[in-house]
């Protein structure tokens, strides 16, 4: 499958990518939020939706200890407020009416530190062989 992986949620059309032995659509947008303002459910679209991009970081200082501990970094991903992003990971060899379990997790963090996106969350299975990091 060379093919841009396509979806049709009813949210508007999405094109993915492929990653090995994935396909994943990332930094789809699912909440907007002024700051300090509660989040409203993102616009609706017509026009395809590249969700080639991981999602941002929510604004927020470093924490030294932390990222040694689970290596990451700061500054791994840009950060942003506009960071209420949903990314999705797939098996690419799914059939196309073949039914998996999905797994929804949402990181901790207290509103200090982490990202959805960071290479040490990537579910991808080459990352967890090799513990590299991802990026389109």
């Amino acid at each position: 499958m060379n093919a841009t992986p396509a979806f049709s949620p009813p949210c508007g059309p999405i094109t993915g990518w492929r990653d090995g032995d994935v396909v994943r659509a990332t930094g789809i947008p699912y909440a907007t939020a002024g700051r300090f303002q509660p989040p409203a459910s993102a616009p609706d679209r017509t026009e395809v939706l590249a969700a080639t991009s991981l999602s941002p970081a929510c604004p927020q200082g470093p924490v030294p200890f932390l990222d040694d501990i689970l290596g990451t970094r700061y500054g791994e991903l840009p950060g942003s407020e506009d960071c209420q992003r949903l990314s999705i990971t797939m098996p690419a060899d799914l059939a196309g009416n073949e039914r998996v379990p999905v797994m929804v997790w949402l990181h901790g963090g207290s509103y200090t530190s982490g990202s959805g996106d960071l290479a040490i969350f990537d579910p991808g299975p080459s990352s967890l062989k090799t513990g590299s990091s991802w990026c389109p």
